[in-house]
């Protein structure tokens, strides 16, 4: 795993300054910590510093408030917080307030807060044997979507009942005769969505970590297996959201704009998906069916 850095530019008396510089990393539930370095061009400490930490997960909306102090700090010196890392989201840290003084600890040095810097906590992907079955247009009951060569995903189609004037080599034989009627394939609609993924944002921490870690799953065999899809899900006010996911790097947006917004109090109806093959992950907790 990648840890953010978080630089601290300190300078001696009469030209002092301190500067921040952040950046953004990934974590995937890991260790993670915050870094501040002190650094100048003086031979002699940079005096005392506080500095007062907020560190908030931006889904969860969890907080946690921390103090670091360190008398006259040496140059080069790096300061660490532990990174709570314990469920996903975007965990943001920003500096609540800075003090430092002059090496002689005298005088007080002015400094400016920077802007907060920010971690990506994403999701654990479950097993693939552990997927979940479509809601809607699962073309053969009993047999997984995600194995490949079936008729679920590695071929390009719709199914729906025999009209007059059909092609014959459109029949789907084998589910026909399980259902007693005829079934024919049909290219879906240029432009359709051929798959959709809807999930519960609600819950506790750990029934988000649980949904999330599903839809990384679902969508990420989706994807191996060709298949470009929607994410929908509702936001705190109710209002349906949708992503179009078509890459990994599609599914990493995804999940960005999900982790760094707050999930809903509760769960409510899913935003109607509006593709022939439907997959919906409700909220529960950790170890539910």
């Amino acid at each position: 795993f990648r840890r953010v850095r978080v630089d601290a530019m300190a300078e001696p008396a009469g030209r002092a300054r301190l500067r921040f510089q952040t950046r953004m990393v990934s974590l995937l539930r890991e260790e993670g910590v915050w870094l501040l370095r002190v650094e100048g061009s003086s031979p002699f400490p940079a005096g005392r510093l506080t500095v007062r930490l907020r560190e908030e997960n931006l889904l969860t909306g969890a907080r946690r408030h921390a103090v670091l102090r360190r008398a006259a700090p040496a140059r080069g010196e790096t300061l660490s917080l532990p990174m709570d890392t314990g469920h996903c989201g975007a965990v943001d840290c920003r500096v609540v307030s800075l003090r430092a003084l002059d090496w002689l600890g005298l005088f007080a040095i002015p400094v400016r807060r920077p802007a907060p810097a920010r971690a990506l906590v994403f999701p654990v992907p479950v097993p693939e044997a552990e997927l979940p079955s479509p809601v809607s247009s699962d073309p053969e009951p009993g047999v997984s979507p995600f194995a490949a060569g079936r008729d679920g995903l590695s071929q390009d189609y719709e199914l729906r009942d025999y009209r007059p004037g059909d092609p014959i080599r459109a029949i789907h034989w084998k589910l026909s005769s399980k259902r007693d009627s005829l079934i024919v394939r049909e290219p879906p609609p240029a432009g359709a969505a051929r798959a959709a993924v809807t999930f519960d944002c609600a819950g506790s921490p750990e029934a988000l970590d649980r949904v999330l870690g599903l839809l990384a799953s679902v969508s990420g065999a989706l994807l191996r297996r060709g298949v470009p899809h929607r994410v929908g899900w509702r936001d705190a006010d109710g209002a349906p959201c949708w992503e179009e996911v078509s890459s990994p790097a599609g599914l990493d947006r995804c999940l960005e704009r999900i982790l760094s917004r707050p999930a809903a109090g509760q769960a409510g109806p899913p935003p109607a998906a509006g593709a022939p093959l439907h997959f919906h992950l409700p909220a529960g907790e950790e170890g539910s069916p």
